[in-house]
């Protein structure tokens, strides 16, 4: 890179939004409808270098670029989730080869996205990237400064993050003789995907046998490393939304629709996706839109009765979104 590029790119970080927006502008030929500045930041550097030292090309660049809106549309979707959880934050993604990274700390979602390290989480996702999944998390079981109590949770080989509770999990662990590394109740679902997942082809008709086994409450999403192409989603009887984009091959999802209705107010393409109780989507990452439904049971219970003066205990919600090969 040549100096005046680099003073160029280092100019950057001192221009407001309103001037990031008119730099756009004048190196991309095209207006943005972003407002997000560290996303304009990282686009306009990225092409003052391209202009500098050679493009890539038109294909790779799109592919960039879409890739680099939906992480910035799922960073706005955690920042609004932490009204549902703001004990922890954590954030997952695995591609098709079973690489992933996994990030997560004690705080609310506000602070948990300045931090450098989610940064380089992002940064480290391509174009093999076939889950991105965020949660923020309401203590109930488990102290949230043990790091390994909050979500995304990975258990053997499977990454996920669950919304409820289970009651039985302590009886179930040792009736079933599984690992246990935390304390929360939501690592027993895993285990059991786990053992689901030991084959080429996940065992579904095992999985629902063992969700079977489960009593409260359950909405989820998981895959494996081992079959990193397979994504599951698990709506039981907590709240679960979903939009889905057939362009970007991409689905996002929160517990609450309005939390996607503020991010996606400004965006096209983007369609509900409905989903009945006691219902488990399969997407597959060749082909994310010919996803399949499979019905699960499992002893649905609310939440526990309280004796009088004991504290409102809280509950951990996802917010976040995978997404198909962009």
């Amino acid at each position: 890179m040549n100096t005046d590029t680099y003073k160029e790119i280092m100019s950057l970080s001192r221009m407001t939004v309103g001037e990031l927006r008119e730099k756009y502008l004048e190196v991309f030929g095209e207006e943005t409808r972003s407002h997000h500045k560290d996303f304009l930041r990282k686009r306009i550097a990225w092409r003052l270098q391209a202009l500098a030292e050679g493009d890539l090309s038109e294909r790779a660049r799109r592919r960039a670029e879409e890739r680099d809106h939906l992480a910035w549309l799922f960073t706005r979707l955690l920042v609004l989730s932490e009204s549902r959880g703001p004990h922890a934050t954590g954030v997952a993604w695995l591609n098709r080869d079973g690489e992933h990274r996994l990030f997560k700390r004690p705080v609310p979602a506000g602070q948990f996205v300045t931090d450098k390290a989610f940064q380089e989480v992002l940064a480290g996702m391509d174009n093999r990237a076939t889950l991105l999944v965020g949660h923020t998390r309401w203590r109930t079981r488990g102290d949230e400064r043990i790091n390994r109590n909050n979500h995304p949770i990975r258990a053997g080989d499977v990454i996920g993050t669950h919304n409820g509770t289970i009651y039985n999990a302590d009886h179930l662990f040792r009736r079933l003789r599984l690992k246990r590394f935390a304390e929360v109740d939501s690592e027993i679902l895993f285990r059991l995907a786990d053992r689901a997942f030991r084959d080429e082809t996940p065992d579904l008709e095992r999985f629902k046998r063992d969700l079977a086994l489960c009593r409260g409450q359950i909405t989820a999403v998981l895959a494996s490393r081992r079959q990193p192409g397979t994504v599951l989603v698990l709506k039981g009887n907590k709240p679960l939304e979903l939009r889905i984009h057939r362009r970007h091959r991409a689905v996002l999802y929160a517990s609450d629709p309005a939390f996607l209705d503020a991010v996606l107010a400004d965006e096209r393409g983007w369609r509900p996706l409905l989903l009945e109780p006691m219902t488990m989507l399969v997407f597959r990452h060749e082909s994310l839109m010919e996803f399949s439904r499979e019905s699960f049971t499992f002893i649905a219970q609310g939440k526990r009765a309280r004796p009088p003066g004991a504290p409102v205990p809280g509950y951990s919600v996802p917010g976040s979104s995978f997404k198909d090969k962009v």
